[in-house]
């Protein structure tokens, strides 16, 4: 009897092994149906149609019959730009998005969790219901505003599933201003501590203006005091509502300067910058290496 059921057993195990083994079976697979007796063939379909119900965000369309991971997407996006991600998940479902800023990316040290749209910006449509056919592929639509920093986006499908993805907004190549024996970075705005980021022909424009400073001031009481440039990211800085968002505008103080230096510094900006002009409360000077009209940048 029991050289029988050997038989049988290995003969079943033939059988089903002599099969085409379709890619999404797995060894573990074939082990438990033959353990449970099941038919090989209605395997495959068990898969899809877990894969069929699984809800997902992608940035890109989901195939049919694709398995997508559910990790976390980070999609980066221009200042005033926008990104596109794809929803698909069990027909009839219905999904909801909720934009928050995380406080602390680039440089903002205030309004963690918000959902200002004049920080966070939108998501087009905010709610929808899946269509038949997986995968359905949905466009959402997410557009920045002009402040900077990562902004999460919070997917609720009604299985239950959660996801939350990322929307990186920034300008790129910013970089910070090293260490300057004549320059002397500082901030009064403790809401903003990352203030000294500008693109390279700032940054070594800035250098340039301390090799030249320090040739004809020289002791450890003369710096120029660098106040803000742009925030690591670049975008909206909260003080200043038209400048400093691209990296390319830079605020040296005024008020800690000899007569001596303010004289100089008027004198010789313009061979370092686009063009400087003295403005604000407390005083500095306002410098840019952009050559558009003073006024939209200030």
């Amino acid at each position: 009897m029991a050289k029988q059921k050997i038989r049988t057993t290995a003969a079943f195990i033939r059988r089903t092994t002599a099969r085409k083994i379709p890619p999404a079976s797995t060894l573990g697979d074939r082990v438990r149906a033959i353990e449970l007796g099941l038919k090989l063939r209605s395997l495959p379909k068990r898969i899809v149609r877990i894969s069929n119900l699984q809800s997902v965000l992608s940035r890109r369309k989901v195939k049919p019959n694709e398995r997508v991971p559910l990790d976390n997407i980070t999609v980066d996006v221009k200042p005033n730009g926008t990104g596109v991600l794809y929803a698909s998940g069990p027909p009839g479902a219905s999904v909801t998005i909720a934009l928050s800023f995380v406080g602390g990316s680039n440089g903002h040290i205030h309004s963690d969790g918000s959902n200002d749209p004049n920080i966070v910006g939108k998501i087009s449509p905010v709610s929808f219901t899946l269509p038949d056919g997986y995968p359905q592929n949905v466009p959402t639509t997410f557009t920045a505003t002009n402040f900077c920093g990562l902004i999460q986006g919070c997917a609720s499908f009604s299985d239950g599933t959660q996801q939350v993805n990322s929307f990186n907004v920034h300008f790129d190549g910013l970089i910070p201003l090293p260490s300057h024996p004549s320059l002397h970075p500082y901030t009064h705005d403790l809401t903003h501590p990352q203030n000294t980021f500008g693109v390279p022909k700032l940054v070594s424009a800035l250098l340039a203006l301390g090799d030249a400073y320090g040739k004809v001031f020289f002791g450890p009481a003369y710096v120029l005091w660098v106040n803000d440039m742009s925030l690591p990211k670049g975008g909206r800085f909260c003080t200043h509502p038209k400048g400093h968002k691209w990296g390319g505008e830079v605020d040296i103080s005024y008020n800690l300067m000899t007569d001596s230096e303010r004289q100089w510094f008027d004198q010789n900006a313009d061979k370092f910058f686009a063009w400087h002009i003295l403005h604000g409360d407390p005083l500095h000077w306002h410098c840019s290496i952009n050559p558009k009209s003073k006024e939209s940048s200030c």
